[in-house]
Parts: C-alpha cells; sequence; structure tokens
C-alpha cells in the first residue's frame, strides 16, 4: 500500500457526531448500499455494539454489502472479533501489505445519490465507542471525490481476506506477545487514580450505559495478570465466592447454570460454573482482553441473573482504586483480591 493523497470532501454537510449513536441512527433508517469500516483496532465488545443493527441493515434490501478493514498494529485487534464479523455477514479484510501504522477509523455508507462518511477517533472497542474521550465527524455529500476513491482502493490492495489460517496466525502471535507483557499492565498515570468525576444531573447524553455504580451485596473481583484459558478470557474464581455469591454448592462436581450480561449490552449468555476435581471453579469472560489488565469485575446479581462491569484502571483510574482498596489486601503475596460488599 503505497502513501496517497489524503480524500478532501469539498461542498459537504459536516457535524459533530458521537460515532456510535450516529451510525445505529443512520442503520436504522436503512439507508445506504454498501457499508465500508476501516478500523485501527477491532474488539468483540466493540462489536457487539453495532452487530445487530448492522445484521439487520444487510438483510433489509438485496444487494447490500458490508466490508470492513482491519489493523492489527500493536496487538489491539481480537482475532475473536472478527471470526464474529464473518459469522455476521461481514466481509472482513486484514491490512497485511503496507507501511507505517494503519490508524484510520472512518465509516463510509454510500447510497445512490447520497454518502455518509463518519471519520472520528473512536476505535471499535468497547473503550472507544463507550468510555473513552473521543471525537467524530459525519460528512454528508452526494459525491465521491477522486481521492477518497483512490484511498479506499490502495488500502483495499494493501489487505488480505481474513481466513480461518490468517487468523489463527495472527491469534497465536498476538496471546503469546500479550503473555509476555501482561506483567506490565497498561500504563496510566497515578494522578487520574486521585481524580473524581462529578456527575451532572439529568438525562445522560447518548445511549451508552454509564456503568454499575457499587453497591451493597455486589461481587467485587481482581482479574489476574495471567488467568488460564486462551487470551485470559477464563477467570478462576474463589470457592468461597462462587458458593456465597453464586450459590454453588460446595462439592467437587457440583455445577449451576448461571445467565450473565454485560452491564453495557443485552447480550446475556448462559454458563455452567462447575467445581473440578482440583477445586477450582472457572468462567469465561468473552469481553475481557489481557490489555484491559489492571482490572477488576464488579459483578451483581438482580431477580436469579448477573450482570458485570469490566472497571480496568486505565479507562476508570479512580474507581478502580476504590474497588481494588474495599477488597482489602491479599491473603497471601500475589493472590486475588475478592470480597462482596458490605
Amino acid at each position: 500500500m503505497n502513501r496517497v493523497c489524503l480524500p478532501t470532501l469539498t461542498g459537504a454537510d459536516w457535524t459533530v457526531t458521537a460515532l456510535r449513536d450516529s451510525v445505529l441512527e443512520a442503520l436504522s433508517d436503512a439507508t445506504g448500499e454498501h457499508l465500508r469500516m476501516y478500523f485501527y483496532a477491532v474488539t468483540l465488545s466493540g462489536w457487539q455494539e453495532f452487530r445487530r443493527a448492522l445484521r439487520r441493515w444487510r438483510s433489509g434490501k438485496d444487494g447490500r454489502t458490508l466490508i470492513a478493514y482491519v489493523g492489527t498494529d500493536h496487538a489491539i485487534t481480537d482475532a475473536e472479533a472478527m471470526r464474529a464479523m464473518v459469522e455476521d455477514g461481514v466481509s472482513v479484510r486484514v491490512m497485511t501489505n503496507y507501511t507505517g501504522v494503519f490508524h484510520p477509523k472512518v465509516v463510509w455508507l454510500q447510497g445512490a445519490k447520497k454518502n455518509w462518511v463518519w471519520i472520528g477517533s473512536n476505535n471499535l472497542t468497547r473503550d472507544g465507542l463507550l468510555n473513552n474521550v473521543e471525537f467524530a465527524a459525519l460528512i454528508k455529500s452526494s459525491v465521491v471525490p477522486r481521492t477518497l476513491k483512490r484511498w479506499a482502493q490502495e488500502v483495499h490492495d494493501g489487505s488480505t481476506e481474513a481466513t480461518d489460517e490468517l487468523l489463527d496466525d495472527y491469534e497465536n502471535e498476538r496471546i503469546d506477545y500479550a503473555q509476555r507483557r501482561v506483567a506490565l499492565g497498561t500504563f496510566t498515570w497515578s494522578k487520574r487514580e486521585q481524580l473524581t468525576v462529578r456527575r451532572k444531573r439529568g438525562k445522560r447524553h447518548g445511549s451508552a450505559s454509564p456503568g454499575l455504580i457499587a453497591r451493597r451485596g455486589d461481587l467485587v473481583l481482581e482479574v489476574m495478570p495471567r488467568e488460564t484459558g486462551q487470551d485470559g478470557k477464563q477467570i478462576q474464581l474463589p470457592m468461597a465466592a462462587a458458593h456465597r455469591f453464586f450459590g454453588l454448592p460446595a462439592i467437587v462436581g457440583a455445577t449451576k447454570a448461571i445467565a450473565l450480561t454485560p452491564a453495557w449490552t443485552k447480550d446475556s449468555r448462559t454458563l455452567t460454573m462447575t467445581i473440578f476435581a482440583n477445586h477450582t471453579v472457572r468462567i469465561v469472560v468473552r469481553e475481557l482482553d489481557y490489555r484491559d489488565r489492571p482490572c477488576v469485575l464488579l459483578i451483581r446479581k438482580k431477580a436469579g441473573s448477573f450482570s458485570f462491569e469490566i472497571v480496568t484502571r486505565s479507562a476508570f483510574p479512580a474507581k478502580y482504586r476504590n474497588l481494588v482498596q474495599r477488597c482489602g489486601p491479599p491473603t497471601r503475596a500475589g493472590s486475588r483480591r475478592w470480597t462482596i460488599l458490605a
């Protein structure tokens, strides 16, 4: 992929917008025929914000196409996210032949007479769409500049179809890299842990979930740097937490099915908890990533089901610090901290 002149849109209407909400609104209007996404980083939790709307949009009219160009620089992109996109009917292309860093965050919805182009700082990740301070603009234009067409073609030429073999190869290298760097965790300036966010009264702008506010009865569970399972998504629970909070009988071989839902979505799933012969209990939180460390899970029980939030030090330093402090010191060096809030 060679360097090309970045496109300039002239005679277009533009609006500062919230990327997630604006794209979802456009898709609900059933406009456009071709949708292209260009992202530096994609994670499963980010894709979940769009997947239902995009599936409805794609099936709403014959001939609609959906293609994503995904970068892998710095190992942020999740192979599982790309597999989910393929399953949802997206033509996924991984960037493999280019110089520098593949860094765009662009969504291009093309119709017969009008184009919608979102350009912003947001990655297709949970933090990029819901938690970070980001900026995006929507450009509406009746014409497609030649430079935009040329840029899109250059990106396409630098990409490769996301085959199973290609994704497996990327995933193996990414996991190896993540395991080597996870002990350091994501850098967060210590000053940020001393700040507090003032909550404004009234309706929250946009539809993103503000997350869980810790309250009595919630489980706070530290996620360790090196968890078992591929990509660090499988979490080992303390036996006491499994028994007291989840109600799993403290007997080897005991099982219990639980409904688990991320606090920021309605994507509920049923998991079966089991006490294994080595007296361990594990659950899989597929939204977790090695990059989230250090972090804690804040889990709430309500009407027989469980919702959870991933509280990372990098995104929510003050909240993370408060929850860790409420857990108290570890019982022994290197052990997991946890508590049921009183």
